[in-house]
């Protein structure tokens, strides 16, 4: 269960969004282009 959970999507084109999500312990960052993602990042 996350204690964080936000989607962003860009203002220039809206098939790009960030997903950045923390459950307490580790956070996590997704770009997603569309339906597909093709990035991220954990924090510890």
């Amino acid at each position: 269960m996350s204690e964080f959970f936000t989607q962003l999507f860009c203002d220039l084109n809206k098939s790009y969004s960030l997903i950045i999500e923390d459950d307490g312990r580790v956070a996590y960052a997704y770009l997603y282009k569309e339906e597909d993602m093709f990035g991220s990042t954990i924090n510890r």
